[in-house]
């Protein structure tokens, strides 16, 4: 990212303030937004000036993590104009992969979420499945935003449900773990071996952009007589979420997910 040099003090009242995002980052900070704009403000937060946050085109970033959005205006914008500027690709992180449950039926766990969601593991000490984790949100705001966008805002898909475990039989199972997913292609759920037969994605895929992740399966799903409940998938990020303030859109463009 950069910012532009030798910005005047004190900023002209209605001054256009530029904050650049001009290399891809597949981590991208929760707090790169903040420093960003700090920077180009001259080092304090300040009211009355219009603050573009551009994108430029062939330019993709994904939040470090589902728990926090990629980008987030929060209360310290307030006061100003700020105008959001993609012209690249912006996404919320995909939720992981819920973990399978223990038993003869051992469950494999659930697919991570696109983009970059990492698989669940193959089982735990419960022979319950566990939910999927909710994919992460693209751009979050608390304050009123101008969205132009020219390229694509994608809140993460959210994360396969691992497999339920437990069933009757003999094989005692083998499990793997769900797949991390890459970012355009969702994690697999992963796969189980009982009683000779092997069930393959017995683990919850993962969801595309802006989609909820897959169920597990549980035993019975595969011709066992009993057996615990899997896994619900994890729910989709949001594209654009409003916490307080309001989105006016310049330019739609491309969303996947929930946004406004």
């Amino acid at each position: 990212m950069t910012v532009p040099a030798n910005l005047a003090a004190p900023l002209l009242a209605g001054a256009e303030v530029l904050v650049l995002f001009a290399t891809t980052d597949l981590a991208l900070s929760a707090t790169a937004l903040n420093t960003a704009t700090l920077a180009a403000l001259g080092g304090s937060w300040r009211t009355g000036a219009v603050i573009r946050v551009k994108v430029l085109p062939g330019v993709t970033l994904i939040a470090a993590s589902a728990a926090a959005a990629c980008f987030s205006f929060g209360a310290e914008f307030a006061g100003n104009t700020v105008i959001f500027d993609n012209q690249g690709t912006v996404y919320g992180r995909g939720g992981t992969g819920g973990q399978g449950g223990t038993g003869v039926y051992r469950g494999g766990g659930g697919g991570g979420g696109v983009p970059l969601g990492a698989g669940g593991a193959a089982n735990t000490g419960s022979t319950v499945g566990k939910p999927g984790g909710t994919g992460g949100i693209a751009v979050q705001t608390a304050v009123p935003l101008q969205v132009s966008n020219a390229g694509v805002i994608a809140g993460g898909g959210g994360g396969g449900g691992g497999a339920g475990g437990g069933g009757n039989g003999s094989g005692t199972g083998t499990p793997t773990a769900g797949a991390t997913a890459t970012q355009s292609t969702a994690g697999g759920g992963g796969t189980t071996t009982g009683n000779s037969a092997t069930y393959a994605n017995a683990g919850g895929t993962g969801g595309a952009l802006g989609v909820a992740g897959g169920t597990g399966k549980r035993p019975q799903d595969f011709g066992a007589t009993s057996g615990d409940a899997a896994g619900a998938g994890g729910a989709a990020g949001a594209a654009i979420a409003v916490a307080g303030g309001a989105v006016t859109y310049l330019v739609r463009g491309t969303i996947y997910g929930a946004a406004p």
